[in-house]
């Protein structure tokens, strides 16, 4: 493209200039969630690995970069990002998608941190148990955690398979 300078009057500024523009594509920035088990037994929050949502935000789009951030002010301003792992409970953060070529160009999207509570087992008597085939597996107890069902099962190869 080939620009010239028109002053008003209709003087023409010389020499004329060659003008290159270049269009950079926007990035899809998709909605993800990530959910993983509470750091401990029952818990509400745990240690999230935010990259983990990277491929579902981006849809495997390559030559972009992602971070994240806690609302959509810091995403749109590229400011506080937040680095992994990143401890929290349930909440919503935003992720920031770039163009690497042109980290102008970007966009945005939410990213759902989903909490679930790891069950107590609770706790197991020592000692060897002998149970009888349809016998009751006294001694063997485990803490209820809402939502969450446990089902007993067996091994007699130490651990490689395991039965109901």
């Amino acid at each position: 493209m080939s620009v010239q300078v028109t002053v008003g009057g209709g003087c023409d500024a010389y020499p004329a200039s060659n003008l290159t523009i270049t269009v950079h594509d926007v990035p899809v920035a998709n909605n993800a969630m990530i959910m993983v088990c509470s750091t401990d037994p029952g818990g509400s929050t745990a240690d999230f690995t935010l990259s983990d949502a990277d491929a579902d935000v981006t849809g495997g789009a390559i030559g972009v970069t992602v971070t994240y951030h806690a609302s959509q002010a810091d995403a749109d301003n590229n400011v506080a990002a937040l680095s992994s792992p990143f401890n929290s409970d349930n909440t919503v953060l935003y992720a920031r998608v770039e163009n690497a070529s042109a980290t102008y160009c970007f966009a945005t999207s939410e990213v759902t941190l989903m909490v679930k509570a790891t069950p107590n087992a609770g706790s197991i008597t020592s000692g060897e148990r002998l149970i009888c085939e349809n016998g009751d597996p006294v001694g063997f107890t485990a803490t209820a955690v809402t939502g969450v069902t446990y089902q007993w099962q067996f091994s007699q190869d130490n651990g490689m398979t395991w039965s109901n």
